[in-house]
């Protein structure tokens, strides 16, 4: 099936054709990067926001953010087909303690919509491994499934795909290159650590971890 057709269903599918300005959830990992792929494709600004654990300070996610959204930029330039317009990632730290990340966004996520008429909101959050739910998922199973239908503003265009579904997309899209600029590891090491669960699921779906890395 020819590439542009293939973004077209995905626009069909996931994305109303009404919004003109969104919000994506950039976290320099491979389901965001992803979509913010598929978005650029498409006639809707975009703003990116990526929010990091200040606990976590040595794990430099903001770059690996960084790093995507300029690849994605690139790629549309050269291309010629750069359709929507992706401003500055929005940054914001977080202190996680013992609420999840969609409530340290939400201020954020205000700011934005008060600011720049932002109307919804897109996150890349997937299914786990089958029987083998990420860890601290507070989104699982049947929740995960239903978000879209709970929240009108919030569009999850992976609810109900895993890794794997996504490798697939990569692969017919010839993305590879930027798969490898993403990070899935949550280790604080110059290479992979083969061992957490983000590299499990990575391995099970690409046949690699982050980098390329066998």
């Amino acid at each position: 099936m020819h590439r542009g057709k293939l973004v077209f269903i995905w626009l069909q599918m996931y994305f109303p054709k009404d919004i003109k300005k969104c919000g994506l959830f950039l976290s320099g990992g491979i389901d965001s990067a992803l979509i913010l792929y598929h978005l650029s494709k498409l006639p809707v600004e975009v703003y990116p926001i990526h929010g990091y654990d200040i606990n976590a300070s040595e794990m430099d996610t903001i770059t690996v953010a960084q790093n995507v959204k300029n690849w994605i930029l690139m790629d549309g330039i050269q291309k010629k087909d750069l359709k929507a317009k992706i401003h500055d990632i929005f940054i914001h730290p977080m202190d996680y303690g013992d609420k999840p990340k969609y409530y340290y966004m939400r201020p954020a996520r205000k700011y934005l919509e008060q600011r720049f008429a932002v109307t919804h909101w897109v996150f890349g959050t997937s299914q786990g491994m089958p029987g083998d739910e990420r860890p601290g998922n507070s989104m699982k199973g049947k929740e995960l499934q239903n978000l879209p239908d709970n929240y009108n503003d919030i569009i999850v265009p992976w609810a109900y795909k895993n890794k794997q579904d996504i490798a697939k997309e990569y692969a017919e899209f010839n993305l590879n290159e930027l798969a490898n600029i993403t990070n899935s590891c949550i280790k604080s090491t110059p290479v992979p650590c083969r061992e957490c669960w983000w590299c499990k699921e990575r391995y099970w779906a690409f046949n690699s971890y982050d980098g390329g890395v066998q």
